[in-house]
Parts: structure tokens; sequence; C-alpha cells
């Protein structure tokens, strides 16, 4: 039986190929030890080729291609990439976050000041914010009204003549003039110079007040009756004498 290592005839007995065996041994021995210790076996090689088995080279490193698929291995060239550009992501972030961080501190509208801290801490408990309310009620020549309470409550009061109501649904108060009742004083309001002058009459026409010169011509006209009425009493109408004393003017500016 030959090969590579050793030949040995078939016609021959074990212990007389002793030698020839162990030579053989040797040489497979030397071929094992020779491979394990090649730094080529195979074809393997430190550079990135294509179906070849891979090795490190002298500095222990290996090459492989640029990946390609997620699952590929990285190279230092990606991952140096991939590091460069995550960190100037999160350089810009973290610029961003400080420059809101320091326009927010330098922002007084929206901090408060001791001054203003001790007087939040000086607020009592159950305080409550201040609402636009009226305290103070004022008329003109009369008391002010004033509110007791915050929570104090307005009468409104109707007068002679007035009445008041309420609507709760549209929160509003009525006040009515009844005109049931006389109103106080107030004559002098319509005539002149007053706030509500009523007109004076027209003759013919719409009614009203009397004017100055219409009342001068009426107690002028009552006057003239009556010294006509007191001459008449005078003069004998049926022929008979004078009664009493003339009364009245002379008609014709003569004398009695």
């Amino acid at each position: 039986m030959a090969n590579r290592y050793t030949n040995l005839q078939g016609n021959q007995r074990i212990s007389d190929t002793y030698n020839e065996i162990n030579e053989g041994f040797d040489g497979v021995q030397g071929d094992l030890d020779a491979h394990t210790g090649a730094n080529t076996a195979h074809g393997a090689t430190s550079a990135a080729t294509a179906s070849r088995i891979m090795q490190r080279d002298p500095a222990g490193r290996a090459k492989v291609a640029a990946p390609a698929a997620s699952d590929d291995i990285a190279r230092k060239a990606e991952v140096d990439a991939a590091v460069s550009t995550a960190a100037a992501d999160a350089t810009g972030k973290v610029n961003t976050v400080q420059n809101n961080l320091t326009t927010h501190s330098n922002n007084v509208a929206i901090h408060t000041t001791q001054v203003e801290k001790d007087k939040l801490a000086g607020i009592a408990a159950g305080a409550e914010v201040n609402q636009n309310a009226f305290s103070k009620v004022a008329v003109a020549g009369q008391s002010d009204v004033d509110a007791d309470s915050k929570t104090d409550t307005l009468t409104i009061a109707g007068g002679i003549g007035i009445t008041v109501t309420t609507n709760p649904t549209t929160d509003t108060v009525i006040i009515t003039a009844t005109g049931t009742a006389a109103p106080g004083a107030h004559a002098s309001t319509h005539v002149t110079g007053g706030s509500d002058v009523i007109p004076n009459a027209v003759a013919g026409g719409n009614s009203g007040l009397m004017s100055g010169a219409d009342k001068a011509a009426l107690n002028q006209t009552v006057q003239g009756l009556a010294d006509l009425n007191a001459y008449l009493n005078f003069m004998p109408i049926d022929g008979g004498d004078f009664q009493g004393s003339q009364g009245g003017p002379p008609f014709d500016a003569g004398q009695f």
C-alpha cells in the first residue's frame, strides 16, 4: 500500500514493517506541525479578500470590506464616522439646551426676586386672589355706601313711584317709574330756566303753560272788568239817583 508517507507491501507482516510505519507517522506529524505553524494555511490572508480565510497580520490586525448589510462587520472607519456624527449631534443638542437654559435664566420676567419671595411668604393661608370690584358707592350730596366685608351686599330700593325688579338669568336690575305716586317737588324744572320746560299754550293749538305776557294781559282784563262792574253799580241805570260813590276810572278822563 503506497502513499506519500510510507510504502507497505501487502505480503509483509506488520512486525516486519514497524520502521516504515513509524517513518510514515513521523511524516504525518511533520506535515501537521508545518500546517499548524504556517501563516498562510488554506490561502488565509489579512487583506480584505473575497472567499479567503481571514487571519491577523503581524500587528494583530485584519481587514474586511466596507459593510453593506446591517449585520456586516463594522470597520473602524464606519465606527469613527458614526461616533463623529453622534458627537456632533449631541454637541448641537447640548448647545441648544445650554442656550435655552441661559435665556431662561436671564429672563427676569419669569423669575421672582427676593422681595417678591418675601411677599409671597407673607401671604396668609386661605388668602384669595383680588378681583375687580367696587368697595364704595358714592352719590353726590349723600353719604358714601362702603362695603363692610368682601362679600357685602348692596341693596337697591325703589323710591316714590319707582319699582325695582331683577332678572337673575341675565344678571339685570330693572328700575321702572310707575307713575302711581306723586314725585317730589320739581316745579322749577318745568318753567323757564328748568331742565324740562313745558311750552306755553298756543292760541287755537297745543295746550301748555301761560306766558308772563299772557298773565299780565289777563290781570289787566280782570281789573278792567272789576272797574267796569263798579262803575255800572254806580250809574243810575233805572233813572234814579247815583248809588254810593263812583267806582272805577272815568271813561273820558273827566271828573264826576
